[in-house]
């Protein structure tokens, strides 16, 4: 008699954790609510399947925005570190020029060159790394489109 009961325990351990947890509700009218919602029950997905998420170009965004913010700071308080050389242009003018530089280039890694990338995937088991992109134009139409691409193959699903 205690086995059976250590069984169904098991069982139902086994059970719940099998279940997928309800997602909240979300108002259907809000579509960045929407495409949030989907982005993340995607991402949910792609882990439950083995796939670890790979963070290393946003430690990289990361390390360049830190460089960003230190060449800002010392540019601003250059004159209280060095109350000799106020206002030093050989010191002020490469910081904020380099600031600008560096703030461009973390710009248009996340505004253009990962555009819709929401997870990276380290490989896996044999398998290639994935990259998962989601796209939902409210004002265009109401579709919410999920690229996967694995190695070189891409597979596109629209849904309505």
């Amino acid at each position: 008699m205690g086995s059976s009961s250590s069984k169904e325990s098991a069982a139902e351990k086994a059970e719940r954790s099998e279940k997928v947890e309800k997602p909240e509700p979300v108002d259907l009218r809000d579509h960045e609510a929407l495409k949030g919602a989907l982005d993340v029950y995607s991402i949910e997905l792609i882990k439950k399947a083995g796939y670890a998420i790979d963070h290393t170009l946003d430690d990289v965004v990361c390390v360049i925005s830190v460089v960003a913010i230190l060449l800002a700071l010392l540019a601003h308080f250059w004159e209280k570190i060095s109350p000799a050389n106020k206002g030093a242009p050989m010191v002020i003018v490469p910081c904020v020029v380099g600031y600008f530089a560096i703030t461009g280039i973390v710009t248009y890694i996340t505004s253009y060159a990962s555009k819709g990338i929401i997870m990276r995937t380290k490989p896996s088991s044999g398998m290639p790394a994935l990259k998962l992109k989601s796209v939902m134009k409210a004002s265009v139409d109401d579709h919410y489109t999920l690229t996967l691409t694995m190695g070189q193959e891409k597979c596109t699903r629209k849904e309505f």
